[in-house]
């Protein structure tokens, strides 16, 4: 037998420029980050989207790379867990509340000031002020 292998998790407070996530539907991941998280479209080509809020390159890129029969995200396989967004107020943290109920995203609160939803891939993202 081999030897065991613990699961590698990065350290709290871990900060990255950008995420890149394997999607189904490129197309249909970015309008999602879109308009629940108001970030805007930078490039796209049919296989990618590259998004971010204000003048940045990009937050977050989505890619089909993985193929379009790519299996929804189930939790607790290797890969990754969810990711984290910081925002700077309450207000606009509200802001992405009412984005998500407006497309129907289920919302789990963690916390008066942290919560998660859940894209159309099963990708977790946890949304929370500023510390």
């Amino acid at each position: 037998m081999g030897e065991r292998v613990e699961p590698f998790i990065l350290a709290e407070g871990t900060r990255m420029g950008h995420i890149h996530l394997s999607v189904k539907d490129s197309r249909k991941s970015s309008q999602f980050y879109q308009k629940v998280l108001g970030l805007e479209d930078k490039f796209s080509v049919p296989s990618a989207s590259w998004i971010a809020a204000g003048d940045y390159h990009h937050h977050l890129a989505v890619n089909e790379w993985g193929g379009k029969g790519l299996a929804p995200r189930k939790q607790g396989l290797p890969g990754l867990a969810y990711y984290v967004i910081e925002v700077a107020s309450k207000e606009e943290l509200l802001t992405i509340v009412q984005r998500a109920q407006a497309v129907a995203t289920p919302i789990k609160w963690l916390t008066s000031s942290q919560l998660e939803i859940t894209d159309p891939d099963g990708i977790v993202t946890r949304i929370r002020l500023a510390r």
